[in-house]
């Protein structure tokens, strides 16, 4: 009896699972699809495409940045010292070439060409008169002189004979011929020097005296022309049109050469210095006509020429662009401003919009192709590499083949083999 209950608990409990199966595979079947025919093709898929061109070389553009310096920049100075009695301009005044800035002291230099002038005067004079040679009354004058002086030597030449006479005589002394012996001599010294004076009066003045006294008027005329251009440096002028950025002292103030008195900007000329590649050096010539931009203001200007030195950090070398004086009004040196450059470059490839990539294996991309085949359109792998990317279009080269029909967008929709219908544009 117990064995016939055991094995009836044992069949229920079996029926029981058969049932909670059944149960459970009745909820997680699925409805019932209706039937399909086992020779039906899945719907084809339809794309847009473009095609395939090829191009040898495409246009690269590329920007770079400089700044604007002022043509022109100098610390004005005076050269020579003296106390400023007048600054005639103040910060941010415009002067033009030759406007006085400043003025020194000048009276010191007064005084001194007074002197100047007078000793100039007297050797002015003294050269006339040794030009014109000695006047005719000195010459009579030293000619009667020398006519004196004959006779008193002559009348000591006989004074001194007689008093010899007389000392053979035993009647004159040694000392008496001594005597009459140096008044000989001195009356004939004396005579000498009045005729050789005669001689030389008579013979006009020596060249070598009139160059002397030339050489000592032209000396004074140096010291009047110094003088005069020290009177001209005690007036600081504008070597050039600008504007005063700085003025760094006042009136008062004793200077000395080359201290600084104002900082003068040429503001109507302007040069941009932007560092360029040497590659983009060599597709600019002298004179060319560029436009460069400041924020959203466009400046012209033209190219002038290329510093020497290279950059080292950069690798670059300056260009410097001239702006026209029109467009120079409408900046300020130490702003920023940009050149952009365009320059074609030989590649050979496809221009394809970026929608129509797909990443793929080691660095590349793919692009899907559609292909006919069998009498369908079906979708074509080509793997391809990119050159240049400009906006939203790339360069590329690969497997493309020109006139190849590209999907242009929804890749991520298509499979290599997959058919499609290609949409007309």
């Amino acid at each position: 009896m117990r064995h016939f209950l055991t094995s009836r608990r044992t069949l229920l409990l079996f029926l029981l699972i058969v049932l909670l199966s059944a149960a459970g595979s009745a909820v997680h079947r699925p409805a019932a699809q209706p039937a399909t025919h086992p020779d039906a093709a899945p719907a084809a898929l339809p794309v847009s495409v473009i095609t395939a061109r090829p191009v040898s070389s495409f246009a690269q553009t590329r920007h770079y940045t400089g700044t604007l310096v002022a043509g022109r920049t100098s610390e004005l100075s005076f050269q020579r010292s003296a106390e400023v009695v007048e600054i005639a301009v103040d910060e941010g005044d415009a002067v033009q070439t030759g406007d006085e800035i400043a003025r020194l002291d000048v009276r010191r230099l007064d005084t001194a060409q007074q002197i100047l002038e007078a000793q100039r005067a007297a050797a002015a004079a003294r050269l006339r008169e040794l030009q014109a040679g000695p006047r005719r009354e000195t010459i009579e004058a030293t000619r009667a002189q020398v006519a004196e002086l004959e006779a008193q030597q002559e009348l000591a030449e006989r004074t001194h004979r007689r008093t010899l006479e007389l000392q053979a005589r035993n009647s004159a002394s040694a000392q008496a011929v001594d005597n009459t012996l140096l008044s000989l001599e001195a009356a004939t010294a004396r005579l000498r020097r009045a005729r050789r004076r005669l001689e030389e009066l008579e013979s006009g003045t020596r060249q070598e005296q009139i160059d002397a006294q030339r050489a000592a008027v032209a000396q004074l005329d140096a010291r009047l022309a110094d003088l005069k251009l020290d009177r001209e440096d005690s007036v600081l002028r504008a070597p050039f049109a600008g504007r005063i950025s700085r003025r760094y002292l006042d009136e008062g103030t004793v200077v000395t050469v080359g201290q600084p008195v104002v900082r003068l900007v040429e503001d109507t000329v302007l040069e941009a210095r932007i560092g360029l590649p040497a590659d983009r050096l060599s597709h600019l010539h002298e004179g060319d006509s560029v436009t460069l931009r400041h924020k959203d203001r466009l400046l012209k200007a033209a190219f002038l020429h290329v510093l020497p030195e290279v950059d080292l950090r950069t690798r670059t070398q300056t260009a410097v662009f001239r702006l026209t004086e029109q467009d120079a009004r409408k900046a300020a040196p130490g702003q920023t401003v940009r050149i952009t450059l365009t320059s074609e470059v030989p590649a050979r490839g496809f221009w394809l919009p970026t929608t129509a990539l797909a990443p793929s294996r080691r660095g590349l991309w793919s692009a899907y192709v559609v292909d006919h085949r069998d009498g369908h359109d079906v979708i074509a792998e080509r793997t391809v590499e990119v050159l240049h990317t400009e906006g939203d279009r790339v360069l590329v080269t690969g497997t493309l083949y020109p006139e190849d029909r590209v999907v242009a967008t929804g890749v991520h929709r298509v499979v290599p083999g997959q058919r499609v219908t290609v949409l007309q544009p």
